[in-house]
Order: structure tokens, then C-alpha cells, then sequence
């Protein structure tokens, strides 16, 4: 019976694909082809929408762009605390943010209940914002 199998392989990667074409009295007939798909990826775009820097005494939220979705937030001079849970830290009681320090925090309802207060007089806090 004459005629043309063809085999796939399926690599370990998932990527790689090899296929051989064998004849049908089971000789390679060398005709081998490697298949590797492109995967393309967008990157987010994140869009500048202001900038704060606020000296922290007390309990203070933040002043937040009415467009912003993101912020990196970061800590100078002093340490400081946080609450995401919208009640007020206080010295002792929050998420500790180191001098030097810096995260990010993503949605609009999560930026809005963010409170800071320094672990002692003169905490300064950056706040960038993107949408």
C-alpha cells in the first residue's frame, strides 16, 4: 500500500513541534520541518497622573488624581505605617514601611483607603500616579 504517514512530535516545551514524514514500507523519506510559534505579549501602558509628596504627622490619606488606578508610594526621612482598611493607623499599629522603602498599590477603591501616619515626627511620603 503506498502513501505518506505523518508523525507529529510534541516536545516537553509545548512549543517545538518536529514532523516526519515517513512512506508507508516505513523509510524516512527526510522531510522534517520545525514549527516554533510566535507568542507576542502587550505591555500595559501606564499613563503619568500626578505627583505628591506630604509631610506626615497624623493619621492622613491620600490625595489622589480623580483618574489615578495605581500609585508607587514611597518613604523618606522617617519610617512610617499604613491600614489599607480605610481606619487610621497609628505609631505603633500598621503595616510598617521602612525609610527607603517603596510598593505599589493597584485600584481606585484600594488607593482611596489607604491611611499613612509616621513612626515619629517628620515622615515625608512620595506618591506617584498612574492610570
Amino acid at each position: 500500500m503506498a502513501g505518506t504517514i505523518a508523525l507529529q512530535v510534541k516536545y516537553a516545551d509545548g512549543f517545538n513541534r518536529k514532523t516526519a514524514f515517513v512512506s508507508s514500507d516505513g523509510l524516512d523519506t527526510n522531510q522534517v520541518s520545525i514549527i516554533t510559534p510566535s507568542v507576542s505579549v502587550a505591555q500595559p501602558v501606564l499613563t503619568p497622573t500626578g505627583y505628591t509628596q506630604t509631610l506626615i504627622n497624623a493619621s492622613t490619606a491620600l490625595v489622589i488624581p480623580p483618574d489615578a488606578t495605581m500609585a508607587v508610594i514611597s518613604v523618606e526621612v522617617q519610617a512610617a505605617r499604613w491600614r489599607d482598611d480605610g481606619v487610621a493607623p497609628s505609631a505603633a499599629i500598621g503595616m510598617p514601611l521602612a525609610v527607603g522603602s517603596e510598593f505599589v498599590v493597584t485600584g481606585a477603591a484600594e488607593l482611596a483607603a489607604l491611611r499613612f501616619i509616621g513612626q515619629v515626627a517628620g515622615c515625608l511620603l512620595n506618591a506617584s500616579f498612574y492610570r
